[in-house]
């Protein structure tokens, strides 16, 4: 069974390094198929607030790269576990720790005691009346039974306040499916690590998925740091809008976290298609300045194409959809834009902003070549069976140039119902082309195509 993909999104062009692990298990909890989702982060105090780690700009991207645990993996709690980590810290010997969440509190004394653990499997099976408990690690009298996102928590050691901080954030999940329905995660949070010594909490959002598949037709799970009280509207606005600049990775699953084992990467043709198909809603926003993008684009004019775009941290991917980006930012904020670009005169009356975009945009060599209908059709039907850099490659063709050209036999086969018919024909006919193709890759043998 293929390995789900979680999209880590930029909310507000920012990801968040406390993100530390995640973790998705296939179960039967009373008898009904579940996918259990479990989201590890790291916090730290700034001010009165705690925070997700570091605010990393969005193209720096988001590597996971924590080793998953046991707790990582199990199918869900009934309350919130307390626990402490005191590496490193003085003996708490003969002090009171007490630990608040809003106005309750209660006393820890010391790590919680070890108890015999559940077995887990892939597909184990649960009851909630009879089994869940057994999942909880802390004693009842250091359990919360829920926590809200905008809950303040700390802690005091003989009274005296050491860390205090208030939440004032969500993380979010959704399951984007193949048929393009989207189904909220409800996560709650249902483990408090305490980090003495280094004055941090670490927190556990778990939430279920009722999926009978266990996966089957699950393009994807989004996963976000966002601002709480969201709308499911406005969620979705935030997700969609980071979605293009999402860092793709495999979740660990239940082997991997009871082994404490680092999931593998996403192979290049997987996170190729993860990539693009995240493009569903538009390229989002240009992750450079005006500045920054003519700087990339006067490299390309220097350097080998591959090498200019590495140097400047992207690849032909990322570029495409860079590109993109910085287009339907000029197409939105003029509805002539093209007529500016071809009067300079023209570009005083614009906003300066835009104006610093036309002429980062200005045409700097010759325009793209067209398809014909039997080339796009042959381009098309490689595309969805093949890893998408090696069929540009091959047709010698950029993203941007390939989003344009879709663009364009759109409009064309809109107005003409018998090319659209006919496009029918030449992707069957060049469908086997591509699948013989996909196949000889799969077991390493360079075929020409």
């Amino acid at each position: 069974m293929n390995r789900p993909i979680v999209a880590l999104v930029p909310v507000r062009g920012a990801h968040w390094s406390g993100l530390d692990a995640v973790t998705v298990g296939r179960f039967f909890l009373d008898d009904g198929g579940v996918l259990s989702l479990a989201v590890r982060l790291r916090l730290v105090a700034s001010g009165d607030r705690w925070v997700p780690g570091d605010a990393l700009p969005a193209r720096s991207g988001l590597f996971v790269d924590t080793v998953p645990t046991y707790d990582d993996a199990i199918p869900t709690k009934n309350e919130a576990d307390v626990m402490i980590d005191d590496g490193g810290f003085p003996s708490l010997r003969d002090r009171e720790l007490a630990l608040h969440c809003g106005d309750r509190r209660f006393v820890l004394d010391g790590r919680a005691p070890e108890t015999p653990r559940p077995a887990l499997s892939d597909f184990g099976s649960f009851r909630l009346d009879r089994d869940i408990d057994a999942l909880q690690r802390a004693r009842e009298d250091q359990r919360v039974d829920s926590i809200d996102d905008d809950e303040t928590i700390g802690w005091a050691i003989d009274r005296a306040i050491a860390v205090e901080g208030q939440l004032g954030f969500a993380v979010r999940a959704r399951a984007d499916l193949a048929d393009g329905t989207r189904v909220p995660i409800d996560l709650d949070i249902d483990t408090i690590l305490v980090h003495l010594a280094k004055r941090e909490l670490s927190l556990t959002y778990r939430g279920l998925l009722i999926d009978a598949s266990f996966g089957v037709g699950l393009d994807r799970i989004v996963i976000g740091v966002v601002p709480p009280d969201q709308t499911e509207e406005e969620l979705a606005e935030l997700f969609d809008a980071g979605l293009p600049l999402a860092h793709f990775a495999h979740p660990a699953n239940v082997e991997e976290s009871i082994t404490g084992t680092r999931p593998p990467p996403v192979g290049e043709e997987g996170l190729a298609m993860a990539r693009m198909t995240a493009w569903e809603s538009g390229p989002g926003e240009p992750t450079l300045s005006p500045d920054e993008y003519r700087e990339v684009r006067a490299e390309l004019e220097r350097r080998p194409r591959a090498e200019a775009l590495a140097l400047q941290g992207f690849d032909e991917i990322s570029w495409g959809r860079e590109e993109w980006a910085v287009a339907e930012k000029l197409g939105q904020a003029s509805a002539d834009t093209s007529s500016v670009i071809d009067d300079p005169a023209g570009e005083h009356a614009l906003h300066p902003e835009l104006t610093s975009w036309v002429d980062a945009m200005k045409p700097s060599g010759p325009p793209a070549r067209p398809l014909d209908l039997d080339a796009f059709a042959r381009v098309s039907a490689h595309l969805e069976v093949r890893d998408p850099a090696k069929v540009l490659g091959e047709a010698q063709l950029t993203i941007t140039e390939l989003v344009r050209i879709d663009a364009m036999m759109a409009e064309h086969l809109d107005a003409h119902p018998e090319a659209a018919t006919e496009l029918e024909g030449l992707l069957d006919k060049y469908r086997p082309e591509a699948r013989r193709a996909a196949d000889a890759e799969s077991f390493g043998i360079e075929e020409d195509v």
